[in-house]
C-alpha cells in the first residue's frame, strides 16, 4: 500500500482533490495577504498626506459670532417691551434680568470682536441704559407711568443704536409693538 493510497483510505477523498483544496485555500489566504498589505500601504501614504493638511472633519468648534450672541438679546429686549407693554412687571423684571446677564455674557465673550472694543462699548453705553428701567422696578409701592416705562425702553433702545454706530455696524434696532413669539405676555 502506498503513502497515497493509505491518504486516500484514511480520508476517503481523493488525494488529487485535499491538493486542489490545499492550493486554493493557499492562493485565497496569499490573496487576502496582499489585499491587506496594500490596504496598510495606502493608509499609510494617505496618513503621510493628511499630516501636511488639514483634516476633513475637524473636532474644533467653529468659531462664535457676536451675531448670534447680538440675535438672542435683542429678543430678550423684544420680550422686555412687550412685558412692559402689557403691564407685566414680574416678566418685565425677569427680561431685564436676562438682557443684562446675556450683556455681560457678550462682554466675556467678545472682549474686542473685529477690531471693536465691544466689552467696553457694552459697559459705557448698554449697562447703563438699563439701570433707569431697573429703578423704576425697585421702587417699592410706588407704580411708574406708562410715559415713564415707554422713556427708559427708548433709553435701551437708543443705547443699542449708539452701540452699533460707535463700532460701524450697519444695524438700526427699532421698537416694535407686534407679538412673533408664542407666549402672552399678559399678567
Amino acid at each position: 500500500m502506498t503513502t497515497a493510497d493509505s491518504n486516500e483510505s484514511l480520508n476517503g477523498t481523493n488525494p488529487t482533490i485535499m491538493t486542489r483544496i490545499i492550493t486554493r485555500i493557499f492562493h485565497c489566504a496569499l490573496a487576502a495577504g496582499c489585499f491587506l498589505g496594500i490596504v496598510l500601504t495606502g493608509a499609510t501614504v494617505c496618513a503621510a498626506k493628511s499630516e501636511t493638511r488639514a483634516p476633513l472633519l475637524s473636532l474644533q468648534a467653529p468659531p462664535v459670532e457676536l451675531a448670534e450672541y447680538m440675535t438672542q438679546l435683542q429678543v430678550y429686549t423684544h420680550k422686555l417691551s412687550l412685558s412692559v407693554a402689557a403691564s407685566n412687571v414680574p416678566l418685565a423684571q425677569f427680561y431685564l434680568h436676562e438682557s443684562v446677564a446675556h450683556l455681560k455674557r457678550i462682554q466675556e465673550l467678545f472682549p474686542e470682536y473685529e477690531g471693536q472694543p465691544i466689552a467696553l462699548l457694552i459697559d459705557r453705553l448698554a449697562i447703563e441704559s438699563y439701570e433707569l428701567l431697573n429703578t423704576l422696578f425697585a421702587e417699592e409701592g410706588a407704580e411708574a407711568s406708562k410715559d415713564e416705562l415707554d422713556h427708559a425702553l427708548e433709553v435701551i433702545i437708543n443705547a443699542c443704536n449708539a452701540c452699533h454706530i460707535s463700532s460701524n455696524a450697519p444695524i438700526r434696532i427699532q421698537r416694535n409693538d407686534t407679538n412673533p413669539y408664542m407666549q402672552d405676555f399678559n399678567p
